[in-house]
């Protein structure tokens, strides 16, 4: 399949000819591709090629069944990014799209494929580190809906509001969830390509400490950056987060 062929699977804000790389961006928790449309314009000055990843069950795939197990996103994902790996390519997660950006990476290299060129992981502690919070995918609506925002934050006021916005958003969430519950970490062979590591210095749940043993699961370069602001500090900051991936690209 020629590389910049429609799918499904990504939005491509700004389609380049003359890309020399492309970034692969997977988002958060209950969101959409939507989440990096902007980030095309902010990588202009470089021959970046933003996929924004798209996931079932919201934004354009929202008749699509969103999925509650990691293993086969990760293989349905895998075989999306196959056919496109006709250049040098990173991979970005933020959150819940840090451990699917992870588990892709070591899914196309037991494929045999390349790796990326970078791998930048945001808002999320390794997944060899023990976590320390109570399962909520199972609480009814209004407890599963304070969970969230009690951990993560991120639900606008609107959204919380509004019936018609809430019952599309609360199935897509309770799904990601579940994903998050499901996964269990396989101990592998260790990546070879860089990881820069990105969280907010206020995010409670991701510490400095923890989020600098992702340097245990690459035998190459490693980096992390704390920016001000919570756990979504990358919209906040994503000016300063831009620049922080440029450097790498």
């Amino acid at each position: 399949m020629r590389a910049g062929l429609p799918s499904p699977w990504f939005v491509v804000p700004a389609p380049r000819a003359d890309a020399a790389h492309r970034l692969f961006c997977v988002p958060f928790a209950g969101a959409g591709a939507s989440t990096y449309v902007q980030w095309a314009g902010a990588l202009r000055d470089r021959p970046v090629e933003v996929f924004a990843v798209q996931l079932p069950g919201r934004e354009n795939r929202l008749a699509e069944t969103a999925f509650t197990r990691i293993a086969p996103l990760v293989a349905a994902l895998t075989d999306a990014i196959e056919p496109l790996l006709d250049i040098p390519y990173s991979i970005f997660g933020h959150s819940m799209g840090t451990l699917v950006a992870y588990e892709t990476a070591r899914a196309l290299r037991a494929r045999s494929l390349p790796q990326p060129r970078q791998l930048f992981l945001s808002g999320a502690l390794p997944p060899h580190v023990p976590r320390d919070h109570e399962p909520m995918a199972h609480l009814d609506d209004r407890a599963f809906l304070h969970e969230v925002a009690t951990r993560y934050g991120g639900i606008p006021p609107a959204v919380l509001e509004h019936e018609e916005l809430l019952a599309i958003v609360l199935p897509i969430l309770r799904a990601d969830i579940s994903l998050l519950e499901d996964y269990e970490f396989r101990d592998e062979a260790l990546l070879t390509c860089p990881i820069r590591a990105y969280a907010g210095r206020d995010d409670e749940r991701v510490d400095e400490p923890r989020l600098r043993r992702w340097n245990e699961l690459t035998s190459g370069v490693f980096s992390a950056t704390i920016f001000p602001g919570g756990h979504f500090y990358l919209q906040p900051q994503r000016q300063a987060l831009l620049a922080a991936v440029k450097e790498h690209l």
